[in-house]
């Protein structure tokens, strides 16, 4: 039984980390693959994937969340966001079902919390996400905060309640304006350049309640640096990997899952 992270991009993943540490102390016949897909290479590796019968399913990551979704039979949640991080491989009927567990990532380590204005700073698939997720939370004021107005736009013409800015205005935007929570779901902090870091200082981030980081590598980004030093309740991006994770689990109905989820649960403690 295999499964897949179609990335453009190689290094070292944390869900094969998880699933393969699942799958060993389970004593499961699981694999779970990083598979390295340059833009060119695309189109024949879904064809791969499809030919091979002992694949179930696989994740999506950058750059390809939104590229994929003309290739999937898209769920509900994937035809409002427009992106897919998850998909089952249905070798009977020759398709890919896409789905979008990111957004489920992204609301249950907000659960409890009194949102009611929140900045998302990006604008793929991962923005898209978030904005869904904040919607469905009954978020009334939604920011988003990118460096180029194309992709934004994109992701307006989806949601058109969210107001539009540039990445460059987000410290002097926070100094002004006090918002409940912002969610970076830009590469800005991930290795190999940890040092990088939204256009925001720890003056600004005074007026932000929360601060989610979907960056999980590392853990302590420079951006929750910053927003614990300004007294920010921090949540970093292994809580939206596992989240998203579990519900990956049950759409590929893993033998095992609830023994298998018990174990992506335990990396959060």
């Amino acid at each position: 039984m295999k499964l897949y992270l179609l990335k453009e991009k190689p290094g070292p993943g944390m869900s094969k980390r998880m699933f393969e540490g699942a799958a060993k102390e389970l004593n499961i016949k699981l694999e779970y693959l990083d598979l390295v897909t340059p833009r060119d290479y695309f189109e024949k590796v879904l064809k791969k994937l499809m030919t091979d019968p002992d694949v179930v399913g696989f994740n999506v990551t950058i750059p390809y969340k939104v590229t994929i979704k003309d290739a999937v039979l898209a769920d509900e949640d994937v035809s409002a966001c427009g992106a897919v991080n998850c998909v089952r491989v249905d070798h009977e009927r020759g398709i890919f079902q896409g789905f979008n567990t990111d957004y489920k990532g992204i609301i249950r380590p907000l659960n409890g919390l009194s949102i009611h204005s929140a900045i998302v700073a990006g604008a793929g698939g991962a923005a898209r996400a978030a904005v869904y997720a904040l919607i469905k939370m009954g978020v009334s004021s939604i920011h988003l905060f990118n460096r180029t107005e194309q992709s934004s736009q994109q992701i307006h013409a989806l949601f058109p309640q969210i107001i539009i800015h540039s990445l460059d205005s987000l410290d002097a935007f926070l100094k002004t304006e006090p918002i409940d929570c912002l969610i970076n779901t830009t590469p800005l902090g991930m290795n190999p350049h940890p040092r990088t870091c939204l256009p925001v200082s720890v003056e600004a981030l005074q007026n932000c309640s929360t601060v989610f980081d979907v960056v999980y590598k590392p853990l302590q980004t420079k951006l929750l640096t910053l927003a614990k030093t300004a007294g920010c309740r921090c949540i970093n991006g292994l809580e939206m990997l596992v989240e998203q994770h579990v519900e990956n689990v049950k759409i590929w109905d893993l033998p095992e899952k609830d023994a298998i989820i018990q174990h992506l649960q335990s990396y959060k403690r």
